[in-house]
């Protein structure tokens, strides 16, 4: 099997990315689990699900920038839970 430089390229950015998006979804989740838990820490719930639709939007992004639509959903259903969880912290 033939591997371009292009998909060598996007391979090793795509590692780089899982490792430093990893933290920041473990924040997000452990902010709206707190904020869900105490009512005194409903407005980190909502920056933490504000967090996660910006993270979010980002992996959509860099999905279409990559021209890699084939898992494309993966990222569109995890932004739509949480535009969701951002939508219910911020009606309560």
């Amino acid at each position: 099997m033939i591997c371009s430089a292009r998909s060598k390229r996007l391979r090793s950015m795509r590692r780089r990315v899982n490792q430093r998006s990893t933290p920041l979804k473990l924040a997000g989740t452990a902010g709206l689990l707190l904020g869900l838990v105490d009512t005194a820490l409903r407005p980190l719930g909502a920056a933490a699900a504000g967090g996660l639709v910006l993270l979010y939007l980002g992996a959509l992004a860099f999905h279409v920038r990559a021209r890699v639509f084939r898992n494309l959903a993966f990222p569109g259903f995890y932004l739509a839970t949480a535009v969701a969880s951002l939508a219910l912290a911020l009606s309560s």
